[in-house]
């Protein structure tokens, strides 16, 4: 019975003792900010307005949290989104059965996704990413951090469809905490021991 009980104190300790994680390693930057406020006002075409995914701004504010840009990388990548806005707004698209900005880029002649591509590209090269578009897909590896050096050249930032929002529980306090408690512990029952024998 107390080692059910002694195991439960454990248990509970360990949980009371979870930090939580840190949403990122930075805080976005009123200028970095300007990046998500452009992305966030999607695009108007045919009086219907079309949105990134939540899933796609989440990826975004994941990557700012991470980077401190500058004004003028900032400047370059804004300029990119609205430069590619105002190019997708232009088009004359029947969007009645469109739902979303997948379809719509679906929907636009291959001149204007090609040049649309080049927006992406050219924003990414700002910033020091690659971009590769496949068939539906696009993936995004950052090819300058020291995390790159590791991961030999390349330390993904994006692939389709696969934004995790970074928050939860961190155990690793819990872990430290409980293992330094185990290793007091030990060395108490060591001094106890060898008090007792002398």
């Amino acid at each position: 019975m107390k080692k059910i009980v002694s195991v439960l104190v454990a248990f509970v300790v360990f949980l009371s003792l979870a930090v939580p994680a840190q949403a990122a390693e930075g805080a976005i930057t009123n200028d970095e900010q300007r990046i998500l406020t452009a992305l966030d006002q999607g695009v108007t075409v045919g009086g219907k307005t079309f949105n990134i995914t939540a899933t796609d701004r989440t990826q975004a504010e994941n990557y700012l949290k991470q980077k401190d840009l500058t004004t003028a990388e900032v400047d370059a990548v804004v300029s990119n989104i609205e430069a590619a806005r105002a190019l997708a707004a232009a088009q004359n698209v029947d969007v009645t059965n469109i739902n979303s900005l997948r379809e719509l880029l679906l929907a636009f002649p291959t001149d204007v996704v090609a040049q649309l591509k080049d927006y992406v590209l050219a924003a990414a090269d700002v910033l020091g990413l690659s971009v590769t578009f496949g068939p539906g897909s696009v993936s995004i590896v950052d090819t300058t951090g020291s995390d790159s050096v590791t991961s030999g050249g390349s330390n993904p930032v994006y692939t389709t469809g696969s934004a995790v929002k970074q928050t939860g529980v961190s155990y690793v306090a819990s872990i430290a905490t409980v293992g330094a408690l185990l290793v007091l512990a030990a060395g108490a029952f060591v001094v106890g021991r060898k008090s007792r024998l002398a």
